[in-house]
């Protein structure tokens, strides 16, 4: 089976749209997605058409569309896009048999490196719903950070581009990730810098210890700043 991702052409958007208003309810729940709030079919096309008129440097989304044997099995998109900067990423599975089997992760990779050189990005967001076991973890594998989980969002303050999914608002907890570019070689950086910290182990505790003598002797409480 040969994985191909690329970049989401406009015919190709229409998956999009029969993705949400065909899925089940019980699926668009757990991506805290309210089936009643879903942009007409219509629309919604009127919509991506005009934002693929833009050039990219203007475009309001972004989207990556996942291939396995030139069969679509998945797609990624970003919004809230501050082109050069950052921009938050969703994912979505289509075959749900490729769902919580791994598949994901390489997908999200070759989406990530889609997104940083086409949009120049210095860091990408995601926000999957907290109680989404699958996209948590292929995050997780995919090399994002953790951040945090936001409050619930509340009622009426489901604009567009603030608490939206796809340009649907959503109503749900959320985990947010983040991810920077070149996060491989800060991953080795990290690592060396570990390394270099274990290296000098034995004189930064000579070093502490050292400065406790001196502290005990003048009265004055040890230091820990020295720990490693």
């Amino acid at each position: 089976m040969t994985l191909n991702v690329r970049t989401m052409t406009l015919p190709e958007t229409g998956l999009i749209i029969e993705y949400f208003h065909t899925a089940a309810p019980e699926h668009l729940e757990t991506m805290g997605v309210d089936p009643t709030r879903l942009p007409a079919r219509e629309a919604w096309r009127e919509r991506f058409a005009d934002d693929f008129a833009r050039p990219i440097e203007q475009r309001q989304a972004f989207q990556t569309i996942w291939l396995e044997d030139e069969r679509a099995i998945g797609f990624s998109t970003t919004d809230k896009i501050v082109f050069g900067e950052q921009a938050n990423m969703h994912l979505h599975m289509i075959d749900a048999h490729r769902r919580n089997n791994g598949a994901g992760a390489p997908c999200v990779q070759q989406s990530v490196n889609i997104y940083f050189e086409a949009m120049r990005l210095k860091r990408l967001f995601c926000e999957p719903n907290a109680f989404n076991i699958a996209p948590n973890r292929t995050l997780q594998k995919a090399g994002f950070k953790y951040l945090k989980t936001p409050a619930q969002l509340p009622p009426g303050r489901h604009a567009v581009g603030d608490g939206a999914v796809n340009g649907i608002p959503v109503m749900s907890w959320r985990k947010q990730y983040s991810l920077r570019k070149n996060f491989r070689q800060d991953r080795v950086t990290r690592r060396q810098r570990g390394q270099r910290n274990t290296s000098t182990d034995g004189e930064l505790r000579r070093r502490m210890a050292r400065h406790s003598g001196s502290n005990q002797s003048s009265g004055k409480t040890p230091c820990s700043a020295y720990l490693p």
